[in-house]
């Protein structure tokens, strides 16, 4: 696209940065090839387990896959998503062994784990909420370190010993191509910024289970590359690579 401004990407970690990460045959580079613009928002994944599930707290799910290493599985969206790297993030720091299970999306997950056929899963927040309200799963454990406005009660996952450092949502920013004028960038970061504060905006992203962010370019471009570097560790550490 011409570096006009006139075309962008709304964008996520997905796309970003973990699909180079996982598969080498990707040939753009999201940090290189991109002009963050200005990011939205974020929103907290959540572990949710099946009613039939003993387990009713974090603790008592590393209890339970402890003593069942490789028999506990959780679904996620797809090999190499952020679900699927929160997995592998729990895995890691809580040194258990879920079994991963991979979906070509959210739908058939929920379905299987209202049809009990799965232990637990790791959605968004905002595919969760209703099943979660309804009582047809059990919210388990938020992945960032605030607990979200739109489900208070739940607990996050660094609030387990041993797992405090656990911080890690998805997120969605609008991005450039790379060469768009540093005044164009600047243009569409102040009238975006304008549109968050709106309050129907807001009221919105926020019902979602959206945190709204804003700021501006440099701070979207230094978070997108902290984030890179949590989406690596995770990626080498568990051999993590797209099918």
């Amino acid at each position: 696209a011409a570096p006009d401004g006139y075309t962008l990407l709304l964008g996520s970690g997905s796309e970003v940065s973990i699909a180079r990460l996982t598969n080498p045959k990707i040939r753009y580079d999201g940090q290189r090839d991109l002009a963050p613009v200005a990011l939205v928002g974020t929103q907290p994944l959540v572990l949710v387990g099946s009613n039939s599930l003993s387990a009713r707290t974090m603790d008592e799910v590393l209890a339970l896959a402890r003593a069942n290493p490789g028999k506990l599985n959780y679904g996620t969206a797809g090999v190499g998503t952020p679900q699927h790297l929160m997995g592998e993030l729990i895995n890691l720091d809580a040194k258990v062994k879920l079994f991963h299970v991979p979906y070509k999306g959210a739908a058939p997950i929920i379905n299987d784990l209202l049809g009990k056929q799965l232990d637990l899963a790791v959605v968004t927040l905002s595919g969760a909420q209703a099943h979660v309200k309804s009582g047809g799963m059990r919210a388990i454990a938020l992945s960032e370190k605030r607990r979200a406005t739109a489900m208070p009660q739940v607990p996050t996952v660094s609030e387990t010993r041993g797992l405090e450092s656990v911080d890690m949502g998805v997120w969605s920013g609008l991005l450039a191509p790379a060469k768009t004028p540093p005044e164009v960038v600047d243009l569409l970061n102040r009238e975006i910024g304008q549109v968050l504060r709106q309050p129907d905006v807001q009221a919105r992203l926020t019902e979602a289970g959206y945190r709204i962010v804003g700021g501006s370019p440099a701070s979207f471009a230094e978070f997108i590359s902290a984030e890179t570097d949590k989406y690596r560790r995770i990626v080498q550490a568990a051999g993590i690579q797209a099918e």
